[in-house]
């Protein structure tokens, strides 16, 4: 598995290597990578591994994976914002974490992309 960098003058040029998989870690990998709400990376491939050659599940964590950001209530609907904000705080342990976590400047600019998403 690689991964090519995005520099500020564009994607780099050469992949870096994230992991070889050399039969004891897996082989063949075979599913499209699942990240999860802190950017961990999750695959599987479909020989290799220990004991059976039946195949592995792996982690990628510290990738610098950014999930997209994603809002929980339904566009349109009354309790669109406070279904979001809700969730977001349950996910990031309070709307303060949440607003960097996800790129926001303030709590106040994800307040607005929140009220912003909801009304469309």
């Amino acid at each position: 598995m690689f991964e090519i960098a995005n520099t500020s003058s564009g994607y780099a040029s050469t992949p870096t290597t994230v992991i070889n998989f050399d039969g004891t870690n897996g082989a063949s990998p075979d599913s499209s990578l699942i990240a999860d709400a802190n950017g961990n990376l999750f695959g599987t491939t479909n020989s290799g591994g220990l004991g059976f050659d039946a195949g592995t599940v792996f982690e990628v964590t510290g990738s610098g994976f950014v999930p997209p950001k994603r809002f929980a209530g339904m566009p349109g609907a009354p309790n669109c914002v406070g279904d979001t904000i809700s969730t977001l705080a349950h996910t990031y342990g309070g709307i303060a974490h949440a607003a960097p976590a996800l790129g926001y400047a303030s709590v106040s600019a994800l307040q607005s992309a929140v009220a912003s998403y909801c009304n469309n």
